[in-house]
């Protein structure tokens, strides 16, 4: 059963149009400085939003490219080496782009069982919360992450998940300070003012 496949499309079909649409009218030309700053910013949250879906999807060809015989790998299927080379081509990114996705999932990503069935929590569940709501997309996933994880045999769990919770807030204006949203590379400090 194909749950994506249509609203996808729609949602193509209007991201097309609309990008033709403000071509042709230069609209982004047209615009203030504020409505252009509006006008970035929420194409910056379409843009993160798209990503999260990416992240799932890459991180499910993953899980269905890892366990069992090569043969079974949904890679294999389709002809690929592995699964950067399935998303470079099914994405048009290059392999640094795909490989970041695939690490970003690792991370956020829910695990699934492959006895059960079952599914798990993710690695850092506040974070997967945060890229579901578009606060977060790929390169702040991986400048809270990425970190964390290098640090982890010298922090316990608590301290990380309590690490992950200060830098979630911060990535969504929610932090101690009172700052607006942070971008990715405040993010990358913050996170590391929380471990020192």
């Amino acid at each position: 059963m194909d749950l994506l496949t249509a609203p996808l499309g729609d949602l193509l079909a209007q991201a097309s149009q609309l990008v033709r649409d403000a071509a042709a009218g230069r609209m982004l030309e047209r615009a203030t400085e504020h409505e252009l700053a509006r006008q970035v910013s929420a194409i910056g949250d379409l843009a993160r939003l798209t990503e999260a879906l990416l992240v799932d999807a890459v991180g499910e060809i993953t899980r269905r490219s890892e366990h069992g015989c090569r043969d079974d790998f949904m890679t294999s299927h389709l002809g690929c080496r592995n699964v950067t080379e399935l998303v470079e081509n099914l994405t048009r990114m290059d392999a640094r782009t795909a490989t970041r996705l695939q690490r970003a999932a690792r991370a956020v990503r829910p695990e699934v069982s492959t006895t059960t069935g079952e599914q798990t929590d993710a690695r850092f569940p506040e974070l997967r919360s945060a890229m579901i709501d578009g606060v977060v997309g790929v390169d702040g996933v991986l400048a809270i992450t990425e970190p964390l994880q290098a640090s982890s045999p010298r922090i316990g769990p608590s301290a990380r998940r309590h690490a992950e919770e200060i830098v979630v807030a911060e990535a969504r204006g929610e932090g101690p300070h009172g700052a607006p949203p942070a971008s990715a590379g405040i993010l990358r400090v913050h996170e590391a003012d929380t471990r020192g």
